[in-house]
């Protein structure tokens, strides 16, 4: 008899942890592998105990009905134990004896020499008793348990090394993922020798083993298939083709009717313009800022002084928060919502929120996105600034139009010093354009196309002084609008009825030069993994002087004569061509 009456509260139980992967890598492999094995995978077993526990291996089970293991099924396993795990797992702080929980479980590796004669062909579980909540936890189980008593430093053998260590990344992880962000999971597997491209004398022992078994079986009809060989074919790929049997979307070159505001825009003030068309019939706006400490997060807006906080580039990833609930409530209640966000972003809210709701209408703004990096990365910018300086940063301007429509960074310390276009506050700006320390996800990014969740999008119009209309160029910015529903196209044509806007109906062609991210995701020269080891064991300091992000005052000021006399060359032979 148990006696679980004795229990209240709550009660942890920690794993013996090996390390964690990513799920939609471990979603590519299965893909993968049903593709390989000719039918969809609808149940994966990473320890199948055949043909006992100390032989455990994965076993895969076809829609077709087949139960099959083999080399392709191990892919994951070999791959996991060295590659795949999570970055933060290879320094995980709780590989020890020392655990978190009330009880830690586990496999008893090495059973046999720390206890000789024990044995179980079943297997047998690691407890650790870690305080009296766990015994307490433990009792409460009675009969159903077969302890054996046994000590830490036992189990805390080479056979459980995550009790004395976490795992040891492999020499050629950094290449699996190098590989994987520009060609994909089979790619990457195949880069590192996971995967063995066809060879003749494979053909040759696949066809002996056809042979055998058709021996073997001796006319036996439907036998079972248990080698992965057996039913392989070359995968389905789905490929996304025209956008729908439609005209969206439709393309237009925006600029804000009030050149003052976009002054204080990134672009040509589009997002002021949408904000205050929602603002004005009694909507609510969501949209990224800085907060206090300069972190992006999104906030809700009922005023266009909020929103405003909402304009200009973040150039890393946006704290949601309750946006997402805060959206929902909004709706319920019967609110015009404009959400504006990166296209991933975006596309969560449209799966949660949907169109329309308790009578509220959604309003979905997204825009072309380069990638993120992570938050954490820019506030070790900040951090950086303000040790080199000697003052908190108080403010930040990714884009600031001091010096015309274009890319230059603008910071003010805590003592009134504001710099602009220098070495230093141009830093981020080259880390970011590197392309080698965006969120991972942004290298296989499937919001990378004119096939867009949103119902606008919007961006900067680079490349419009080479358009059908190189007179809309000028200082203060051109926002590049793609309509992607008929709604969208109806509330564009509104703003601009409504003065807030002026539009001019553009071709997507003149769009995507500009904007390849509308193509393809971010991509990256050499070795991604080189400014993340000089991160992890120099410090961010030392990695942004040996990666050349923050450059020497010399070399900028070469590097900007070089720019300026490229414009120059540019702006006298497009004259010379009109």
């Amino acid at each position: 008899m148990t006696n679980v009456a004795a229990l209240s509260g709550l009660y942890t139980c920690d794993l013996i942890c090996w390390g964690t992967a990513s799920p939609p890598m471990f979603a590519e492999f299965i893909d993968w592998l049903g593709a390989k094995l000719g039918s969809k995978v609808v149940a994966f077993q990473h320890r199948a105990k055949d043909p006992a526990w100390e032989g455990t291996r994965p076993v895969a089970l076809l829609a077709d009905g087949r139960r099959v293991y083999g080399r392709e099924v191990d892919l994951w396993q070999r791959l996991w134990y060295g590659k795949l795990c999570r970055p933060s797992c290879y320094r995980c702080g709780f590989h020890s004896t020392d655990r978190p929980g009330d009880v830690s479980i586990g496999d008893y590796w090495g059973l046999t020499e720390a206890h000789s004669g024990l044995a179980f062909g079943d297997g047998t579980s690691f407890l650790a008793v870690n305080g009296a909540r766990g015994s307490d936890l433990v009792d409460a189980c009675g009969g159903m348990l077969r302890l054996v008593p046994s000590e830490m430093g036992l189990a805390a053998n080479d056979g459980q090394p995550m009790l004395l260590r976490p795992p040891v990344p492999e020499a050629d992880k950094d290449r699996f993922w190098d590989v994987y962000y520009r060609q994909g999971f089979a790619a990457a597997a195949e880069a590192v020798g996971a995967i063995k491209r066809p060879t003749f004398m494979g053909f040759a022992k696949k066809a002996a083993k056809k042979v055998l078994r058709l021996l073997l079986v001796k006319g036996e009809e439907n036998p079972q298939a248990t080698d992965p060989d057996e039913g392989w074919k070359e995968a389905e790929v789905d490929k996304v083709g025209k956008h729908g049997d439609c005209e969206y979307p439709l393309v237009y070159a925006a600029k804000n009717s009030s050149d003052d505001v976009r002054k204080h825009s990134a672009s040509g003030g589009m997002f002021h313009a949408l904000a205050e068309a929602v603002i004005r019939q009694g909507g609510v706006v969501y949209g990224c800022a800085f907060d206090d400490g300069l972190a992006a997060v999104h906030i809700r807006c009922v005023t266009m002084e909020e929103a405003e906080r909402c304009m200009r580039s973040k150039y890393s990833q946006s704290r949601m928060g309750d946006a997402i609930r805060d959206v929902s409530a909004d709706l319920g209640a019967g609110r015009t919502v404009l959400f504006t966000g990166t296209p991933c972003e975006v596309a969560a809210v449209c799966k949660v929120c949907g169109k329309i709701a308790g009578g509220g209408v959604l309003i979905l703004a997204d825009i072309i996105c380069h990638g993120v990096p992570s938050p954490e990365l820019f506030q070790l910018q900040l951090d950086y600034i303000a040790r080199l300086r000697k003052s908190r940063v108080v403010s930040y301007e990714h884009r600031p139009k001091w010096n015309g429509w274009g890319h230059f960074e603008r910071f003010t310390l805590e003592d009134g010093r504001t710099e602009q276009g220098t070495p230093l506050a141009n830093s981020w700006k080259h880390l970011f354009y590197s392309n080698k320390m965006l969120r991972p996800s942004c290298y296989r990014c499937p919001y990378t196309s004119v096939k867009r969740e949103s119902d606008l999008t919007i961006a900067d119009f680079w490349g419009i002084e080479h358009s059908s209309r190189p007179e809309l160029e000028d200082r203060l910015g051109v926002s590049l609008v793609l309509a992607n529903t008929e709604a969208s196209d109806g509330l564009l044509k509104k703003m601009a009825a409504d003065e807030l806007v002026h539009v001019w109906p553009m071709r997507l062609s003149e769009a995507l030069p500009g904007n390849p991210m509308l193509e393809r995701p971010s991509t990256y020269e050499g070795e991604r993994s080189e400014p993340w080891k000089l991160l992890y064991r120099d410090g961010f300091d030392k990695m942004m002087r040996v990666t050349g992000f923050h450059q020497s005052e010399l070399k900028d000021i070469a590097h900007r004569a070089i720019r300026k006399g490229k414009r120059s060359a540019k702006r006298i032979l497009g004259k010379g061509n009109r």
